[in-house]
């Protein structure tokens, strides 16, 4: 990991965390999943799901050589739920996950910030799980005592409880309308 080899001084990763050693890593913010559906999809209309709705349902995952911790704990939990997802497709990143998702390619299960992503092709069901959450730490090496590092985790780790109320209150952002015209040439 570059943290190691003290390439970067801090990096936002997913769990799991490391807990040992060189590395220390601060929970910089934890959430609820929901479920992305098309809003064509018989789900749509739902109020709140359970992993146990899904087991019928074609997933759309981002592999964990791109995206280690979310999609490893969704699998997980789903195998705990009595099955295990039957993948339809994998996406190089969590936005073409949704944009597959809004093809009508499939469902994802992912943090309930995305809700702000597609919201007119989509509808984000919350997910009934509430012990399964969507965890972002900050990790940084813990014999760097760099001032610039300091400043920044106190400033980031400060910012916490203003990230979860902007979170729970955000409007879908509104599109610019075309005008037609080309720009100069």
């Amino acid at each position: 990991m570059a943290l190691e080899r003290e390439q970067l001084d801090v990096a936002f990763i997913r769990p799991p965390f490391p807990e040992e050693g060189p590395l220390r890593t601060e929970l910089f913010s934890s959430e609820p999943l929901a479920v992305a559906v098309p809003r064509t999809h018989r789900f749509a209309s739902r109020k709140i799901l359970r992993l146990s709705d899904l087991a019928q349902e074609p997933f759309i995952i981002v592999p964990r050589h791109y995206s280690f911790g979310l999609s490893d704990s969704v699998l997980a939990a789903c195998r705990e739920a009595g099955f295990t997802p039957r993948i339809s497709q994998r996406a190089p990143q969590l936005s073409s996950a949704i944009n597959f998702v809004a093809a009508g390619m499939g469902i994802t299960v992912t943090s309930s910030c995305m809700r702000f992503q597609q919201p007119a092709s989509i509808r984000y069901v919350p997910l009934a799980q509430p012990d399964l959450r969507a965890e972002l730490g900050i990790t940084y090496r813990r014999d760097n005592h760099a001032p610039t590092l300091r400043h920044f985790l106190a400033a980031a780790l400060a910012a916490r409880p203003l990230l979860r109320a902007s979170a729970a209150t955000r409007p879908p952002a509104k599109r610019r309308r075309q005008s037609g015209r080309r720009p100069p040439s």
